[in-house]
């Protein structure tokens, strides 16, 4: 030790306080040994009964008398505010923001005591009611109600017990994912030297540290499942990774119990086996799997974690509620005023494409749809598609993006700025996210992206897609009225020549044109935007008329200058 401070003093220039430090010693060391041991260090202190940064050194037997400094504290800062008139919602406000933030960090470390929590509580009760003549008045409604989201009758109060678990389970999950880290290392030399840390064990001698990780490594364990890459990893049996929620296993059957879900796959088609499927699950659980989609470029099994406990996504809806519908109300609204309508071009030297999708559950086929111009707007290629089997509309959208990372390499174009109207996507993609029900999608799209390694995403308004949206819904158009006729494939795409782009780029400025219009005399006592979309139909209509009919196009085109 006197080694490794002399090192760290030279390396960083600084130098340990010996005056100011103190050892702490187990009930089984010898005082000999303590006086030796203080005398090689030069540090004369024994400490272990202090605070260091905000947290207990160590723990006694109570750990409610360890952690009543955490209701001290809220103590002492609710009581001043007893002398001042505050509203309701200047009550809201300070619980919400102060009060219930106060435990953040103890919390964020250490599983507090029920008893703790309810004592926090119960001031924050007698706060939000009031006093009358230093009395408590009375609770009206049970604070595990105020505690509700707002959508579900509640105040959207922090459940802190849920909440506690929450933050234990979230570093349980960093140390899952960093397994190199010096805390997952010190935990793995010292717990669980030769098993992994999902199945390490609580002990008896462990410290509460470890003890509160293992609380939110359990909580996890309920929302964790398996992302399968190439299967070897998994087993078939003992494992999550149906996709669904709560994650469970496969339902056994007498088998082999070592069984990895490579087994199950066709490595030739990197497709499901049928005939291994239906001949060892259950029938319920093929149709789960069937569901999986394979991707071509995952070389590993991944874990992912879904969180489907209801109190902890009530305890996370209630912290963030406040935020979003309070502190950035204002914000959104003027990011929606200053939203432009028109599409914008690309940085010079760079391609904009845009995509979209056309998903609706009533249909049995998805429309995709996109479209390439340049910095100054012009048209270069476009193409739409038909799929079978979309899932959802974020499925659609995911598939719409691949489709157009795809094209575009293939094109041999690397700088290009791609736009979409899902923010959901847009922020998985961004955020390096994940989501069940396209995360196969994502290791495909993020796989293609890697070969595009100057493109970027970004989410625009509806209005700005509109090219896209267009090329999209008559995919998905076409679908339907061809359900009568031959039998379709899975996919069906076409493209745009550049004379069929150039009557689309003519009908998007007649679209842009006729917003501006719109926009102008939208006081105006008749009804612009339904003689607008009366239009917009009836050019899409001959739009895609003059797709089919080459001979009308140049009349088309025309038509469209004139009008523009």
């Amino acid at each position: 030790m006197a080694t490794i401070f002399q090192d760290y003093e030279g390396v960083s220039g600084q130098k340990v306080n010996l005056s100011k430090s103190a050892l702490t010693f187990g009930k089984k060391i010898p005082s000999q040994t303590q006086t030796q041991i203080h005398n090689i260090l030069q540090i004369q202190n024994t400490g272990g009964c202090a605070k260091y940064l905000g947290l207990p050194e160590q723990f006694s037997r109570s750990k409610v008398d360890d952690f009543q400094y955490v209701v001290d504290q809220v103590k002492a800062q609710i009581n001043p505010w007893y002398t001042q008139f505050l509203s309701s919602a200047g009550k809201e406000v300070m619980i919400k923001s102060v009060l219930q933030a106060k435990p953040v960090f103890p919390m964020s470390c250490f599983l507090l005591p029920k008893t703790i929590c309810d004592e926090i509580n119960s001031l924050l009760s007698e706060f939000w009611w009031g006093r009358n003549d230093g009395k408590r008045k009375i609770s009206w409604v049970a604070w595990n109600r105020m505690c509700l989201p707002k959508t579900e009758g509640g105040m959207g109060f922090r459940n802190l017990f849920a909440f506690n678990k929450a933050l234990l389970g979230k570093q349980a999950w960093r140390i899952l994912q960093n397994p190199q880290s010096l805390l997952s290392r010190i935990y793995k030399g010292r717990y669980h030297r030769s098993s992994t840390f999902l199945q390490s064990m609580n002990t008896t001698q462990a410290s509460y540290g470890w003890k509160s990780i293992q609380i939110g490594k359990e909580l996890l364990k309920k929302g964790l499942s398996t992302l399968i890459g190439d299967g070897k990893q998994t087993n078939v049996w003992s494992d999550s990774w149906l996709p669904v929620l709560p994650p469970r296993t496969i339902d056994y059957i007498s088998h082999d119990p070592e069984m990895k879900v490579s087994e199950l796959i066709c490595q030739r088609t990197n497709s499901w086996n049928d005939q291994v499927l239906e001949s060892i699950l259950v029938p319920g659980d093929v149709v789960l799997v069937k569901q999986i989609r394979l991707s071509r470029f995952a070389t590993q099994d991944k874990l992912r974690n879904h969180q489907p406990i209801e109190d902890i996504r009530r305890a996370w809806e209630a912290n963030e509620e406040w935020h979003q519908n309070i502190i950035f109300k204002n914000v959104r609204n003027l990011g929606r005023n200053i939203k432009s309508s028109c599409w914008e071009p690309p940085p010079s030297g760079w391609l904009k494409c845009n995509f979209d999708c056309s998903f609706s559950r009533d249909n049995e086929y998805t429309g995709i749809g996109w479209i390439v111009r340049d910095d100054k707007g012009c048209f270069i290629i476009a193409g739409s598609a038909m799929l079978h089997g979309i899932k959802s509309s974020l499925d659609g959208e995911a598939h719409a993006f691949l489709y157009a990372l795809q094209n575009v390499w293939i094109k041999g174009w690397r700088q290009v700025w791609f736009e979409g109207d899902s923010l959901i996507l847009t922020k998985i993609i961004n955020s390096s996210g994940c989501r069940m029900e396209i995360d196969s999608l994502l290791i495909d799209i993020r796989y293609w992206m890697g070969l595009l390694p100057d493109c970027s995403l970004e989410r625009v308004n509806r209005e700005r897609n509109q090219a896209a949206d267009i090329l999209a819904k008559k995919a998905r158009d076409e679908a339907n009225l061809s359900e009568s006729g031959a039998e379709r494939s899975t996919v069906s795409a076409f493209g745009f020549s550049h004379r069929q782009g150039l009557a689309l780029s003519f009908h998007l400025l007649y679209l842009e044109r006729e917003q501006c219009n719109a926009h102008v005399f939208s006081q105006s006592p008749s009804s612009p935007h339904a003689i607008r979309n009366t239009i917009d139909r009836h050019m899409c209509d001959r739009l895609f008329h003059s797709l089919r009919r080459p001979q009308v196009l140049q009349q088309y085109s025309l038509s469209c200058i004139l009008l523009c």
